[in-house]
């Protein structure tokens, strides 16, 4: 694995990569439709399709990633409109990206613990804060661009640039952690920063770009002598 040097903060992406879809919900509610599945097969289901259908360059096709989403796990093709709107209603109800990523706790506590500053820059609906604090996680990030409040996206740098104005640093000084090609990788390089990729189902293999299956791999990759557990 790629050691990095001189470091001085690491700046995350949030959905797909602290937050996951509800897999507990949706395992259940596709158990209502006679549909068995695990976590694994809802991981690389949603990683596909987000690659897919999230792309940077064609906008959010969310109709189109839920419905691919349900296929590759096994959805009867008659029961995904009604499965559909049940998703709807609960990404309405409690929002949809509420699944912490197993490892991301003590990787935050690890980062801090070795003085690393962290910040959040994500395409989000306005809620990202919120989440973070419900979660008990906002106390880790001096600052947290969401899309929906200050108006720009990723890949657009101005989005990196607002965070790295926030915590006044330089783009050099900086790693930025994503799940998404288009938008996370090419949105760091633009504004000058080292990406990251967290892809743990290779989703895009051909691509040049340093990788982690995990957040806990940040630790190697940063200080390889020490690693915080992998506890849930």
């Amino acid at each position: 694995m790629n050691k990095l040097t001189n470091v001085t903060a690491v700046l995350f992406d949030v959905g797909q990569t602290i937050l996951a879809p509800d897999y507990v919900f949706m395992k259940s509610m596709l158990a209502d439709f006679g549909v068995a599945t695990d976590y694994d097969a809802l991981a690389k289901g949603a990683a596909l399709g987000r690659e897919k259908f999230l792309r940077g360059d064609q906008g959010e096709l969310w109709k189109e990633f839920f419905i691919y989403w349900l296929q590759y796990v096994g959805a009867h093709e008659p029961d995904i409109p009604v499965m559909l709107q049940r998703i709807y209603e609960q990404h309405h109800r409690v929002h949809l990206w509420n699944f912490l990523e197993p490892t991301a706790r003590d990787t935050f506590a690890w980062l801090r613990a070795h003085d690393y500053r962290m910040a959040i820059v994500s395409n989000a609906d306005g809620k990202v804060a919120r989440m973070l604090k419900h979660l008990e996680l906002d106390h880790f990030f001096e600052c947290i661009i969401d899309s929906k409040i200050v108006g720009v996206e990723k890949p657009d740098p101005a989005i990196f640039n607002l965070a790295l104005q926030e915590i006044k640093l330089s783009a050099q000084d900086c790693i930025y952690v994503g799940d998404n090609y288009d938008r996370d990788v090419v949105g760091a390089r633009r504004a000058g920063l080292t990406p990251v990729l967290i892809d743990p189902f290779d989703v895009v293999p051909e691509r040049e770009v340093l990788r982690i299956k995990a957040l806990a791999d940040l630790t190697k990759m940063l200080f390889p002598s020490s690693q915080p557990s992998r506890s849930t």
